[in-house]
């Protein structure tokens, strides 16, 4: 099992997500806003009527979530897509088909920039792994 972190994690999520046929299921506590949501998981998903996409977020609390994204989303009156929300979310957890990625990256922007220096003292240092099913 590898561990993927900085632009091999940003890659690896784009590419699975550009593949998806049947399903891209996230789990991220925290959201960010809408274009860089693109930008992360890219449009596939909302492209292909065939394709279930869910999202499990916290939005109990408007510092986990950006409410302008989630009512983009909802805006999209995608029948294939399902939005729940579970107060004290922690997990990452990107499903595409039969993979899954596990990760400490929300789905933001900041969860997914590169950054060259890696210390014990670094806030944000995101990584993960691929599981396949």
């Amino acid at each position: 099992m590898n561990t993927l972190y900085d632009q091999d994690l940003v890659d690896e999520l784009r590419k699975r997500c550009d593949s998806i046929e049947k399903k891209l299921w996230i789990c991220s506590p925290y959201i960010g806003k809408i274009d860089p949501i693109y930008q992360i998981i890219g449009d596939k998903w909302n492209r292909d009527n065939k394709i279930d996409f869910r999202l499990l977020v916290d939005y109990s609390n408007p510092n986990n979530c950006n409410y302008e994204a989630l009512e983009h989303l909802l805006n999209l009156n995608k029948k294939n897509f399902k939005l729940k929300s579970l107060i004290a979310l922690h997990a990452k957890i990107y499903i595409f088909d039969n993979e899954c990625l596990v990760t400490s990256a929300n789905l933001s922007p900041t969860a997914f920039e590169c950054r060259s220096i890696h210390s014990p003292f670094q806030s944000n240092f995101n990584c993960g792994f691929i599981l396949i099913y």
